[in-house]
């Protein structure tokens, strides 16, 4: 699979025939389909890029991204998409990045290539000068995965109903599922957001305080075999939720061959720092 809804646009700017691509981010839809595909994907800041005329799904994370080759043409793009010419970044940072490597709780779910392209990234990093230290994200965001996914289906339920009442049969039996399972109670969905709006405010405290950026995984691992499955979101979506601006940087592959990337998190609002620490590490990989 080349990954989530956004593939196409990821498989055409891998395989050369468009410079670059739009995409749409709610879990993992930019940056899993960039590591699957082997390209730059670049999810900015929640809100960067004004979503009128999109079709909702998760108000509370859907994002516009891109694809690119280059880190630098992946900011451009959205630099004119959003009239935010900050984000022209013209190459690698001048300085060698903090990071914090953090694993996240659902780190048993990465495959050993997963673990192994991490692990390779972070050593490289720390040999082009970069401080590398482990990191944990603060207690109470280990459960980003199941609030993220109480919102999601939420805003889902409330997003899809002229469809589900008018064109019922043309829907997906996964989103018709989805739809018209029980219905999420408002306090629990109210619950559900004042405690990711806490972990907003303790990540941007806690760990942008003292790092530049964060380094995790893209994906679980290199692409699922076949087209029953597009790959999990787990290490996407809580970073959607938290609206941080994110980069799959390409460059590594697992021991089948296929590409797989490595994912790169900045602080809210400062994606033109995060892009180019993201520059500066796809050219440290490219080095090898």
């Amino acid at each position: 699979t080349p990954g989530g809804s956004s593939s196409g646009s990821a498989a055409a700017v891998a395989d050369g025939m468009v410079w670059a691509a739009l995409g749409t981010q709610t879990g993992g839809s930019v940056i899993r389909p960039a590591s699957f595909c082997g390209c730059v994907g670049f999810k900015p800041s929640f809100g960067t890029i004004n979503t009128a005329g999109l079709k909702p799904f998760s108000v509370s994370s859907d994002t516009i991204g891109v694809f690119a080759r280059r880190v630098v043409d992946a900011g451009w793009l959205v630099a004119e998409l959003s009239a935010r010419p900050a984000l022209r970044v013209r190459g690698a940072a001048e300085r060698a990045p903090r990071i914090a490597l953090c694993r996240t709780a659902q780190r048993d779910q990465a495959s050993a290539a997963a673990h192994a392209a991490l692990e390779t990234a972070a050593a490289l990093a720390r040999h082009a000068g970069a401080t590398v230290s482990e990191f944990d994200l603060p207690a109470g965001c280990e459960e980003l995965v199941a609030l993220g996914a109480t919102i999601l289906r939420a805003e889902a339920q409330h997003a899809f109903v002229y469809e589900l009442d008018s064109m019922s049969r043309l829907l997906s039996s996964e989103l018709r599922e989805l739809l018209t399972g029980e219905p999420v109670p408002r306090e629990e969905y109210d619950a559900a957001q004042r405690a990711v709006a806490i972990c907003r405010q303790l990540v941007a405290a806690e760990v942008f305080g003292e790092f530049d950026a964060v380094l995790s995984f893209s994906s679980t691992g290199e692409a699922p075999k076949g087209l029953g499955s597009t790959g999990s979101p787990v290490f996407n979506h809580p970073w959607s939720l938290l609206h941080l601006p994110c980069v799959n940087v390409p460059g590594l592959s697992g021991p089948g061959g296929l590409p797989l990337g490595v994912q790169l998190v900045g602080a809210y609002r400062e994606d033109a720092r995060m892009l180019s620490h993201a520059a500066w590490l796809q050219q440290v990989i490219e080095r090898g």
